[in-house]
């Protein structure tokens, strides 16, 4: 137990003296005084609780040096290597662990990974102060366990953090973890997912549930229908499937279809469209097209989806041909009403001007969202969706009549706390998003938590008053996002991004000037397809943590010689630079440096 406050023990303390008759309690604590503040002489002397006399109590001291540096060679990844004088480097790091084997673990690794006398070095010398306020006796240890996550590799920093979404001691399997941190784009691969966990595995960041049942197992035939997963069905030109007429699926195990595929289409021999028949599937993950052939609003509201208490995720598509309004569309939309419980939910060439009531009350009648995606719209407004409290993934593709995002968006009291990833495509006529609740300086961001602001093709858009604090950044042809130089001054460095790529149509002095101030950085990629930019300016933003470095600029012929003091450069890549001919004296500076790449 880590707890030091008396109001807090005396709050144990009270909720103690109602435990069961021969139930026992074993408190474990490193504070003596934390025993000592626990007073519960007044319980014991009633008979309620029965302590331990002190002289029973056991002491367990932390572990030396030497046994500290004993656990941090016995992972794997140290067997029989000669560490050819790294030893005495080794047991310096050692005495960083304060006797704990959590750290003395989780350095180890972190050793194994950074095999070199710089490098090793670099973590001896490294200091990580968290300044906190509260839990003085936490704070050397979690200092020194940040040393971990200050050398983790940025794509797994992005899977670390996204985490904390989760209680601590929350079970998940591998596989969902992995496939979220896709979804989010923080990995590529399923391959990259794993060797992900392996590593938060190593640094004792994450454990193995010793709980959970083996869910990697796959029926060796599909015949074993009880246990199916994926169950697509589409409907094929000559071939159309009607779920009235297809008693084999209907007779299949309740829960058993994970995903389907709905295309809408005329029933012969019935006077409504197919749609009617979705109410009969059981389904986790249900897609639902060409809902432009519903011709009776009431075969919407027959489908009953809102009954579909399994409905995970849900997707429906218009496909018209123009971006004309069409009111029909409104009445279908208005009787598809999800499930309360809907987890994931994605709207496609809806042409309707305004939104139904269950999606203006979004909040209500869908609280358990954690993504939404909206495209291809003709409405000119968005629901307020600052109001969901679980909402993890925000996506806005070409609604062209979104103009702004105000306070509106959050309602009342809305903040967007648990929201992760903001991807924003090609709204080119909107102007302006609000990330505190007056648009003005000083107020508390709302949208204080995120890992990646995804922006395309949003010529005018301008966050106000500041851009929401972010891990990640890729921004491409939007060139107003970037605020102003004065305006960078203002934010601190929790607001700033770890990764930036950045993509202009004309890359400017200007806009290098306001990079300045993102002292956070370790990778930064810059592309100007039509860049006029043939230098950079004197006043080279100085990145104390760049490690990686990646330039495309047409026109660029000069190098600066404040390269040089970039020394945590790892790698240089530069391309579509024809003009560059020579790279100046000060790159033999960067020490640190493993790739270089120069190519057309």
């Amino acid at each position: 137990m880590w707890e030091e406050g008396v109001d807090n023990l005396e709050k144990l303390k009270h909720m103690l003296q109602y435990g069961r008759k021969g139930s026992k309690i074993i408190l474990t604590t490193r504070m003596q005084h934390v025993v000592d503040k626990l007073d519960i002489v007044a319980l014991a002397s009633q008979g309620i609780i029965r302590p331990v006399r002190k002289s029973d109590q056991i002491n367990l001291s932390i572990l030396s040096d030497d046994d500290c540096w004993n656990v941090m060679r016995q992972t794997p990844f140290w067997q029989d290597e000669d560490l050819c004088g790294l030893e005495a480097i080794g047991r310096q790091i050692a005495k960083k662990c304060a006797g704990l084997p959590l750290l003395a673990r989780s350095l180890g690794f972190l050793l194994s990974q950074h095999k070199s006398t710089a490098a090793w070095e670099d973590i001896m010398d490294k200091k990580i102060i968290l300044g906190m306020e509260e839990n003085t006796l936490l704070q050397e240890p979690l200092e020194r366990l940040m040393l971990s996550y200050y050398y983790m590799p940025l794509k797994f920093k992005l899977c670390f953090t996204y985490c904390a979404v989760y209680a601590k001691g929350f079970t998940i399997a591998s596989d969902n973890l992995i496939q979220q941190w896709r979804a989010l784009g923080y990995i590529q691969s399923i391959v990259d997912g794993k060797h992900c966990v392996d590593y938060l595995l190593e640094m004792s960041f994450l454990q193995i549930s010793k709980t959970s049942p083996n869910l990697h197992e796959l029926p060796e035939g599909i015949s074993n229908m009880s246990s199916l997963i994926k169950f697509e069905v589409h409907t094929v030109k000559g071939w159309d499937i009607d779920f009235f007429g297809t008693p084999s699926i209907l007779r299949l195990p309740y829960r058993v279809v994970e995903h389907s595929v709905h295309e809408v289409h005329e029933v012969g021999y019935w006077p409504h469209s197919s749609i009617v028949s979705i109410g009969k599937l059981a389904c986790q993950h249900l897609r639902i097209n060409h809902l432009e052939k519903v011709k009776h609003s009431e075969d919407a509201e027959r489908a009953k989806l809102r009954d579909n208490a399994d409905l995970q995720k849900l997707c429906l598509s218009w496909g018209h041909e123009d971006m004309t309004e069409n009111k029909s569309d409104a009445e279908v939309l208005e009787n598809l009403i999800p499930p309360r419980t809907l987890e994931g939910f994605t709207l496609r060439g809806y042409m309707g001007t305004n939104l139904p009531k269950w999606m203006l009350e979004i909040s209500s009648y869908l609280p358990y969202l954690t993504s939404i995606k909206l495209m291809n719209l003709a409405c000119d407004a968005v629901p307020q969706l600052g109001m969901l409290p679980n909402l993890r993934l925000l996506l806005i593709i070409l609604i062209p009549n979104i103009t702004k995002i105000r306070k509106e968006f959050y309602g009342e009291k809305g903040a967007c706390k648990r929201l992760r990833v903001i991807q924003l495509y090609g709204l080119k006529n909107m102007e302006e998003c609000w990330t505190t609740r007056s648009g003005e300086e000083g107020d508390d961001f709302l949208i204080p938590n995120l890992h990646m602001l995804d922006i395309w093709d949003c010529p005018k858009l301008k966050f106000l008053s500041y851009l929401p604090k972010s891990m990640y950044w890729d921004l491409t042809y939007g060139d107003e996002v970037l605020p102003p130089m004065h305006e960078f001054g203002r934010l601190s460095s929790s607001t700033l991004p770890f990764e930036a790529k950045i993509r202009s149509k004309s890359f400017t002095s200007d806009k290098w000037d306001q990079l300045q101030h993102l002292a956070t950085l370790e990778e930064l990629s810059v592309t100007g397809f039509h860049s006029s930019l043939a230098s950079f300016p004197e006043a080279t933003p100085c990145f104390p943590s760049l490690r990686r470095l990646h330039l495309m600029l047409l026109s660029l012929e000069i190098l600066p010689e404040r390269l040089g003091q970039l020394i945590t450069l790892e790698k240089i890549i530069i391309r579509g630079s024809p003009n560059l001919t020579s790279l100046p004296q000060s790159i033999r500076n960067l020490t640190a440096l493993k790739r270089l790449e120069i190519g057309s």
